[in-house]
């Protein structure tokens, strides 16, 4: 396979995922519900964190509230992908495929991170004026690379979980469930060391986005946290890439689906 034909598997792929995600979200779903969730619930983080820390914990929460909106596109929704091909019952043919399983289903989640992105924009545009935090907002420009490290890192979380919980009929909730150990284990509403959680967060996506972003608030340098993010990332695609093929082994061996 020359690189061109690689190139035509590959755009392919994005195009399907392209497809695929407007057959469900529609201009007018994402603009009338998805971005407004996403800056009501910043804004109801932002506020949590000015009342259990005080005006100063205002600012912590706003920067961890406009990370987490990256989070409901990229772990609670982005396991649609592989729970289609269960309900339709395509997996085993794209296991037979030229391209790895993992790597088109990479290609078809690129809208989920897109969605992310503009969640998080949102919240930047909308939500810091609602919370007083516009000055914030401007600083958080200068991390933008860092914001879309931390989606790329989430959507592997999320391919993760959704790899090991769509044959259990389960990746809604665990999806749901993942989603609250970011929102406890990457400390959004506050910065404050909350025992063991801090330990958990350390082999979470985003947590390790977060500290840089405020760490180069705070005049030092994000970018060691990049690259501990960028470290969580690839261990958690590793991890859905392996649990991918562990379930095509299976599958072929017994003759059943690959997420029975």
């Amino acid at each position: 396979m020359n690189f061109a034909d690689l190139g035509f598997r590959l755009g392919l792929a994005c195009s399907f995922g392209g497809r695929e995600y407007a057959a469900v979200y529609s201009r007018k779903v994402v603009l009338t519900s998805v971005l407004p969730r996403a800056v009501l619930q910043a804004v109801f983080y932002t506020l949590l964190g000015r009342l259990l820390a005080g005006p100063g914990g205002t600012r912590q929460a706003f920067v961890g509230a406009v990370g987490y909106a990256l989070v409901t596109a990229t772990v609670v929704r982005l396991p649609d992908v592989l729970a289609a091909d269960k309900q339709e019952g395509t997996a085993f043919r794209l296991r037979t495929g030229v391209l790895p399983r993992p790597v088109v289903a990479a290609c078809r989640s690129w809208p989920y991170l897109a969605e992310a992105l503009l969640s998080a924009a949102a919240v930047v545009a909308v939500g810091s004026l609602m919370v007083g935090e516009g000055s914030v907002a401007l600083q958080l420009l200068r991390y933008v690379p860092l914001f879309v490290l931390s989606t790329v890192a989430l959507a592997a979380f999320g391919l993760a979980g959704a790899a090991m919980s769509v044959g259990r009929r389960s990746d809604v909730l665990v999806g749901n469930l993942l989603a609250a150990l970011l929102l406890a284990g990457c400390q959004i509403v506050t910065a404050r060391p909350i025992g063991w959680l801090r330990a958990v967060g350390e082999v979470l996506p985003l947590r390790h986005a977060l500290e840089g972003v405020r760490a180069g608030i705070d005049g030092r340098s994000p970018w060691p946290q990049a690259g501990a993010e960028a470290l969580v990332g690839a261990g958690w695609f590793a991890v859905a890439a392996v649990a991918l093929k562990v379930q095509g082994h299976r599958a072929a061996r017994e003759g059943t689906d690959d997420h029975d």
